[in-house]
């Protein structure tokens, strides 16, 4: 891996394979969040978002700082610019461990393929602990370690993706992603009283829909209802809209990427994508 600038505690410094995993959010001490961005055309998209929910997550998990949207958003520049990274991916994370510290890491960000969009993601089904659902709600937390299992345990099985459902077996999200599903030209997604991540890619969708006269119902559902729509997707920062065509080896729908899920990609990539540049 080609060792760039990272940003940390106020110096830009060399990272080195052993900083770089130093600073991965499951690695960090005490208490935290972490951003993860996506670079596209030099620029971090939907950026404001992002540093905007950081602020909050910082403020709701009573961590002390001086940060501010200027200073976060001028270090981001830098540290793109410092690595000459056009096309790629940024984790902003923050920490206390008796002191606030911050760290800002890009990396090359290897996008899906379009034969993978078309086919689609296959997911397996868990139920989580009372422990992990006890995490911080709603917040992107640097103890990520539970999710990362999940997801670990659905790629042993073959698969993509883990769906996550609370101790009520309502679907939350996946791993690393929101999820959405269509039935009856209505597009639902969990409610964020399950727990779930108030994604920045689910509320561009949900913007986008809105737009576009889609009704959208936020719902505490069993995975159950979610096998029966009509097709489904995945949303996050680096993969935009990744349609999700199986689940517990039952396909979804079609079995193929739905009208809806192809036009909400289209409409990612025009509306957010391109308007970044």
């Amino acid at each position: 891996m080609k060792s760039r600038i990272i940003f940390f505690d106020s110096q830009y410094l060399k990272g080195t394979a052993a900083l770089t995993d130093q600073l991965l959010p499951w690695h960090l001490p005490g208490v935290g969040l972490f951003e993860t961005m996506r670079i596209y055309e030099g620029t971090v998209v939907l950026k404001d978002a992002h540093i905007k929910r950081v602020l909050k997550g910082l403020e709701r998990g009573k961590i002390k700082h001086r940060f501010t949207v200027k200073k976060l958003s001028l270090w981001l520049a830098e540290v793109i610019q410092k690595n000459s990274m056009k096309d790629g991916r940024s984790r902003l994370c923050v920490w206390h461990d008796g002191k606030t510290h911050i760290s800002i890491v890009v990396q090359d960000y290897q996008v899906f393929t379009e034969e993978i969009y078309e086919k689609g993601f296959s997911a397996k089904s868990f139920s989580m602990g009372e422990d992990e659902q006890a995490l911080t709600p709603g917040v992107k937390t640097i103890k990520y370690g539970p999710f990362l299992d999940y997801y670990h345990q659905a790629r042993n099985y073959g698969l993509d993706e883990a769906i996550l459902c609370n101790n009520n077996n309502s679907v939350v999200e996946a791993s690393r992603a929101n999820i959405f599903w269509v039935s009856r030209g209505v597009l639902y997604t969990p409610e964020l009283k399950t727990g779930c991540l108030n994604g920045i890619t689910r509320d561009a969708v949900m913007t986008m829909a809105e737009h576009n006269n889609v009704s959208v119902r936020f719902v505490a559902s069993p995975v159950e209802q979610l096998k029966k729509g009509e097709e489904a997707f995945l949303t996050n920062s680096l993969m935009g809209v990744m349609p999700l065509t199986r689940i517990d080896d039952q396909r979804i729908g079609s079995g193929a990427p739905g009208p809806a899920t192809i036009l909400t990609r289209n409409s990612y990539h025009k509306k957010i994508l391109q308007a970044n540049k």
